[in-house]
């Protein structure tokens, strides 16, 4: 006696038909899809459809069979863990192309290789020809001519500054208009992913798992981990009646190395509720997530339980609840008691909206934060209060502002000397400073004389009684004479030296004479200047960073340097992003492997449907064979 009967052999075959035909139809689901971005291969589900308990009267001798095979769904042939590994050096070679692409703008203004003459580069073969220049002086001082050539000279210098200077904030209001854009796109993508989850979950909710939806929100969780590294995770939602659906958060991946710091965890995404990023304030480019919102602005509520607190049998009541607000904060605290046998218990839960989170300076890493460093790291122009407030590793990092400050400071430090050098005390032919009547300055008993170490109380009885007849070579416009607050951007040669009304001369003034102008003592200093070395400090430009020189050297061997820095940096990153990059794309090669259409694959699966479909209906012709045979053959 068996234990089905002879026409659920034909419910058999019926589902065999129906488990090829869907089969055939991923299949061909597949193969359609081998060229579609982000398609992930999809596979039937199926088991065996076998019946369960037993019969009331049951016999030794019954045969128990299945009865047929089930289709329970289609799910995608993915790998998790590679997509996380792959989203993590998809942080990596975005945050090094991103940097890259700065200093590779950098480089196309500051980087002078094949540039130039002799070896030099433009600016470098500038300082080289006002240095020659100069020199035609030490038997010319005083001559209009020959002053003419080097105050030319020393105005196509200065010139190629303002330009340099003028180009890097050009670049850096082109890399400020672009890291926008970079926010747009990041906000833009976090919108998508959230209409997406809001779509899955109602597909879900009716029992479609929305495998194409979940492809196109992997794929702009892949572009948006290049942006910003990401902690994908997956969590069930109960919706009720036992049901549960998935539900997508997406969180800042704690980036900042300062244990302390909580926001570079934030969370901004959960389910169909996202965040959107903003610039706080353009003077440091601080960025900040709003409170997560869905697609109607409404903000995000969450439910706390905290820890089960005893309490004393005074504040407890039978059922009783207690429900708080604050208008102030928009937060609902509510107190249930509770009585265990002879203990008395407080739950408290808080429900309270998402809140606005304004993020750290190091709290997110990839080519979002590349791009904010490139417009806001100064290297060693880091202030102290930003290296023990901000970010310890600031004076490590170097951006735009770096460059420009390098830049101000060789301006200023070339300016400075020079203009020190033309602005000297008068001084007599054996070298001892006097006052405005000639006479030798003595101070203590003793001469001061030019070449002499003075003390600060030296100097500043030189500064009182002493007779300064020189000007200003440099200024901060051609207009003035002043060089206050002067860098790259408005050094320019003095009015008084540009418009000819001075010339450079000499500051030694023989008894009885007028100032000896063709005394070269001055224009020999001068030139002594171009290949003294020379201590760079950045606290000269950027009031509250290090008053330790970051490089020693000429003019030239300074402009050298800040090539040489921005070239190492560019090394090192290049570097990194080459490694990052390879590690990237093995790894997609890998998800790759798992999750894209095989024709090979698909090829045998269709043979393999093909003749399951054929057998299917083999069957369920001879089981109509039987039948025919069973109803309208016996007892004939």
């Amino acid at each position: 006696m068996s234990s089905i009967g002879s026409f659920a052999s034909m419910t058999q075959a019926r589902l065999g038909i129906y488990a090829a035909q869907n089969g055939l139809s991923v299949t061909g689901n597949n193969i359609a899809n081998i060229n579609t971005e982000g398609y992930t291969r999809q596979r039937l589900e199926q088991s065996s459809f076998a019946a369960t308990g037993s019969d009331r009267y049951y016999s030794a001798t019954d045969v128990k069979t299945g009865n047929g095979v089930l289709c329970t769904g289609i799910s995608q042939i993915r790998d998790g863990y590679m997509d996380v590994r792959y989203r993590s050096q998809a942080s990596n070679a975005g945050a090094m192309n991103a940097r890259y692409t700065g200093l590779d703008g950098l480089s196309a203004i500051l980087d002078e290789v094949g540039d130039g003459e002799d070896g030099f580069g433009i600016l470098g073969s500038q300082f080289q020809e006002l240095y020659e220049a100069f020199q035609t002086l030490t038997d010319q001082t005083g001559h209009n001519i020959y002053d003419t050539q080097v105050r030319a000279t020393a105005q196509t210098l200065t010139d190629t500054m303002r330009s340099y200077a003028n180009r890097l904030s050009e670049l850096y209001n082109n890399s400020l208009t672009s890291f926008k854009e970079d926010i747009v796109q990041v906000n833009q993508m976090l919108k998508s992913i959230s209409n997406l989850s809001y779509e899955i979950r109602k597909s879900e909710i009716r029992g479609d798992k929305a495998l194409e939806l979940r492809d196109q929100r992997n794929t702009l969780i892949d572009s948006l981990s290049e942006y910003i590294k990401i902690d994908v995770i997956y969590e069930m939602e109960d919706i009720g009646g036992g049901a549960q659906v998935e539900k997508l958060i997406l969180k800042l991946a704690g980036a900042n190395p300062d244990p302390s710091v909580t926001t570079d965890s934030s969370t901004i995404l959960e389910g169909s509720y996202c965040t959107q990023f903003s610039i706080l304030s353009e003077d440091n480019m601080m960025l900040g997530i709003s409170a997560l919102k869905d697609s109607k602005d409404r903000v995000l509520y969450s439910l706390t339980k905290a820890e089960p607190e005893l309490t004393d049998a005074a504040d407890y009541g039978d059922g009783l609840t207690r429900s708080v607000y604050d208008e102030t904060t928009d937060t609902t605290t509510i107190t249930t008691f509770e009585k265990k046998g002879d203990l008395y218990y407080k739950q408290v839960y808080t429900r309270a909206p998402s809140q606005d989170i304004a993020l750290d300076d190091n709290d997110l890493y990839g080519a979002f934060q590349s791009a904010r460093e490139m417009l806001t790291e100064q290297g060693e122009f880091s202030t102290q209060d930003t290296i023990l407030n901000i970010d310890e590793y600031a004076d490590e990092k170097r951006g735009i502002p770096y460059y420009q400050k390098a830049l101000d400071l060789l301006a200023k430090q070339f300016a400075d000397a020079l203009n020190a050098a033309n602005t000297g005390y008068l001084r007599n032919e054996k070298g001892q400073y006097i006052d405005a009547d000639g006479n030798a300055l003595i101070f203590n008993s003793a001469f001061l004389s030019d070449g002499d170490a003075l003390d600060e109380d030296q100097l500043a009885y030189l500064k009182e009684n002493g007779v300064r007849p020189g000007f200003n070579l440099f200024s901060t416009g051609g207009d003035t004479d002043s060089d206050e607050g002067l860098n790259a951007s408005n050094i320019s040669i003095s009015y008084s030296w540009g418009s000819g009304k001075h010339v450079i001369t000499s500051y030694v003034k023989p008894t009885g004479m007028e100032i000896a102008t063709t005394d070269n003592s001055n224009v020999l200093h001068m030139i002594s200047m171009f290949t003294e070395d020379m201590d760079y400090i950045p606290s000269k430009v950027q009031e509250g960073s290090t008053d330790n020189a970051i490089f020693t050297g000429s003019f030239i061997e300074m402009w050298d340097n800040i090539g040489f820095v921005l070239g190492s940096d560019m090394k090192i990153t290049s570097t990194l992003y080459d490694n990052y990059s390879a590690a990237a794309t093995e790894l997609d090669s890998a998800r790759i492997s798992v999750s894209s259409v095989d024709l090979n694959d698909e090829a045998m699966n269709l043979m393999q449907y093909s003749k399951s479909y054929s057998a299917a209906c083999r069957l369920m012709t001879t089981l109509d064979s039987l039948l025919d045979k069973l109803i309208n053959g016996t007892a004939i």
